[in-house]
């Protein structure tokens, strides 16, 4: 199952090739089905209702430009927009923050820190300490 609000480059990835692998006897049809029931998110939900999909390489492209294909501008701001979930816990939101980061190649600790005491504090939610 993909969390398209939540899951990395990496993450996505890995979905695509195993999810390819292991539906690579069923019929297109029947891929795709399967594909949609696996999509988790607004941002998975918005992009799959506003598709028009008939096969699966068509869909392996689509998903790619628009799941795969980031640009650093695109992460850049989901890392400074990122905010905790209500039920996240804070191991889960820091791996998340972290993931972010590896993706942009940003390795400066006292740097990661400061990104995360800064998403902790806004967007409405509790601060974290």
């Amino acid at each position: 199952m993909l969390y398209s609000d939540t899951a990395m480059v990496e993450k996505t990835r890995d979905f695509l090739e195993l999810f390819e692998d292991h539906t690579d006897r069923l019929s297109d049809r029947e891929r795709l089905l399967v594909f949609r029931q696996e999509l988790k998110g607004r941002e998975a939900e918005r992009w799959w209702s506003n598709s028009s999909i008939k096969s699966f390489a068509t869909l392996k492209v689509r998903f790619h430009n628009r799941f795969l294909s980031r640009t650093a501008d695109e992460l850049w701001e989901r890392l400074y927009s990122t905010k905790r979930e209500r039920g996240e816990s804070v191991e889960e939101w820091g791996d998340r923050v972290t993931d972010l980061c590896d993706s942009l190649d940003y390795p400066n600790p006292q740097m990661r820190y400061q990104l995360f005491r800064h998403a902790s504090s806004c967007g409405g939610r509790r601060r974290i300490s």
